[in-house]
């Protein structure tokens, strides 16, 4: 079929107006797509920001409630923002570990200044009696 001028025309705006309303679409997807990955890495950032404070905090004896509320607010966004597929937990278990050692080391260390002391002062009294004698 031949069409006239006008309805070639006509069918070229019709077409033209398809084609914008397509790249408009994409264009409305690529931002929303855009928006979702820059929520995810302003996600991701925090959460470093998080683990940062973590490793920072070196005493977990002198930092009250600081590291738990760090951890929680991890815990929360690994749920939302679905972290477990990084290599975050992995990096927390192993913060948690050192923490754990890093007390336990200062239990020992405590009780062993407790006991060097006990010892320096039983060396002392030995000598003093060695040499009143």
């Amino acid at each position: 079929r031949l069409f006239s001028h006008q309805e070639s025309t006509e069918l070229k705006e019709e077409d033209e107006c398809e084609i914008v309303q397509k790249l408009i679409e994409q264009r409305d997807d690529a931002i929303k797509c855009s928006l979702k990955y820059n929520d995810q890495l302003c996600a991701f950032e925090e959460a470093l920001g998080l683990v940062t404070g973590l490793i920072s905090s070196v005493s977990p004896l002198g930092l009250s409630h600081q590291p738990n509320e760090l951890r929680n607010r991890l815990v929360s966004l690994q749920k939302s923002w679905k972290l477990e597929q990084t290599s975050l937990p992995t990096l927390l278990s192993s913060i948690e570990k050192i923490r754990s050692n890093y007390a336990n080391l200062s239990n020992e260390a405590e009780a062993l200044t407790i006991e060097n002391n006990m010892l320096r002062e039983s060396l002392i009294g030995a000598r003093k009696a060695l040499t009143e004698s």
